[in-house]
């Protein structure tokens, strides 16, 4: 399970179809996490594999 430390200010905005948010609703509901530290963990997961292979 991800550790979540809720230590920030800036907010991020974005637009989902209704199917891909259910998706990520689902998938977080599954890891025990809220929808905005599901989508935080995994795009900076992801973020940071982007910048180590650069």
């Amino acid at each position: 399970m991800v550790t979540v430390i809720k230590n920030w200010t800036a907010r991020l905005k974005t637009r989902l179809r209704p199917e891909d948010k259910q998706l990520i609703e689902t998938a977080a509901a599954m890891e025990g996490l809220s929808l905005s530290d599901f989508v935080r963990v995994a795009v900076k997961h992801h973020a940071e594999d982007v910048l180590a292979r650069r």
